[in-house]
């Protein structure tokens, strides 16, 4: 609902303000708060003992993400809420060696997806009490088409589309977002959290949806086919069944038929990141100099036949083999979809994934060929029995010294 983005927006707004913000989770504590206390404030010592006070600016805001999901202790209550609740009456807390240590100009905010949802707990009315609580819903259908048609709009304005003959100069683009919007809620409405608990569709899905159609080459793409497979991606991927991934399937092609008169080309919904069509001549030397890149890779996704795309996969396969090990990867049309998948994934910014599946169906040699595929390194933790937070910590070190010094 843009909770987060409000308050960030009227951070900036406001001269002397500064925020720290707390991601909690079931294990947050009162001892993360007053690490991140420490983090962002200057102690000092005074008549009254030890203060605490903003570092580098007037006024500090501390900021809660999902304040409902620390878990409660086995007496119902959650040092959290408590903690929180001191520091807003009496303006400090005591610490290890109990002694006082007063907080002056930090003021708490929060946010709070409804409870009711698994692992999330009620908060007490003695908490709420001393809050200002307000409720922010998301947008009307009306209101989310207006947001989303500026969006396009701006995309609708760069090359090459901005020359297209149904996109160029924004044509179009309040139709488009009328369409998307629909999709999503008619998706929002058919497969909720009852079914399973991650079918959670927010506006966010939709934002992604639009600003993910950057990633994409349109020199060689279709708009409407990668409005298609994005939409597929952050939608179709999330259901679990292939009766519901054939209702998705309908509702989106229905949409986009019926609007645009968009027919899906089966054979050809290959997209992939690591197809490098600027190099080899001058001309796609120049081109590849006027052209905007995805920022994490350098390259967009592009539209692949089955053909080629399997072709490329057995080279692939071939030279992992090589120069690693064996790969026992066979590339049927589901194993392939699957690489595009987490190619799309790994090819964006920051992009992370959580694969599921049973032993054996090759969740660990897709993502190794399709990382393989980008000149990207893949580094396994090994768990075990014995594996504890200062084995984890080790890892990562060897993982961030070899993103730091390989690249």
């Amino acid at each position: 609902a843009g909770k987060s983005m409000l308050i960030s927006t009227l951070s900036k707004t406001m001269s002397g303000v500064t925020v720290a913000t707390i991601n909690c989770s079931a294990q947050t504590t009162c001892n993360h708060i007053i690490q991140k206390l420490h983090q962002v404030c200057t102690q000092f010592s005074t008549n009254q003992g030890r203060v605490l006070k903003p570092k580098d600016s007037e006024r500090l805001v501390l900021f809660l993400k999902d304040l409902n999901l620390p878990r409660p202790d086995k007496y119902a209550t959650v040092q959290v809420h408590a903690f929180l609740s001191q520091l807003i009456l009496y303006e400090g807390f005591y610490n290890s060696e109990l002694e006082w240590v007063g907080v002056q100009k930090v003021q708490i905010a929060a946010s709070m997806n409804p409870s009711g949802g698994i692992g999330r707990y009620p908060l007490v009315s003695r908490f709420t009490a001393l809050l200002s609580v307000a409720y922010i819903a998301y947008p009307p259908k009306e209101q989310l088409s207006q947001v989303y048609c500026e969006y396009l709009g701006v995309l609708m304005s760069l090359p090459p589309l901005d020359k297209h003959h149904t996109w160029g100069g924004g044509k179009n683009a309040d139709e488009l977002s009328n369409t998307l919007v629909s999709v999503y809620d008619q998706i929002k409405s058919k497969f909720t959290q009852e079914q399973h608990s991650h079918y959670l569709f927010t506006p966010r899905d939709l934002t992604n949806w639009v600003a993910n159609l950057l990633n994409y080459d349109m020199d060689q793409n279709d708009l409407l086919d990668c409005v298609y497979y994005e939409g597929a991606r952050l939608f179709c991927d999330r259901l679990v069944t292939p009766e519901e991934k054939e209702s998705f399937d309908r509702i989106l092609l229905n949409a986009l038929s019926v609007q645009w008169q968009y027919e899906k080309k089966d054979n050809d919904f290959y997209f992939v990141s690591w197809l490098d069509n600027s190099s080899g001549s001058k001309k796609s030397k120049k081109s590849k100099k006027n052209k905007d890149k995805n920022p994490s890779t350098g390259k967009r996704l592009v539209n692949i036949p089955y053909k080629d795309f399997k072709k490329a996969m057995d080279n692939a396969k071939l030279g992992y083999t090589r120069e690693y090990r064996d790969m026992d990867l066979l590339e049927i049309p589901e194993t392939l979809l699957w690489i595009c998948r987490m190619d799309r994934i790994l090819a964006q910014p920051g992009g992370s994934m959580l694969v599921t599946g049973r032993s054996g169906v090759g969740r660990r040699d897709v993502v190794t060929l399709a990382a393989y595929m980008m000149r990207m390194s893949v580094m396994t933790l090994n768990m075990s029995r014995g594996y504890s937070v200062k084995s984890f910590k080790h890892d990562i070190r060897q993982v961030l010294q070899v993103a730091g010094i390989q690249g």
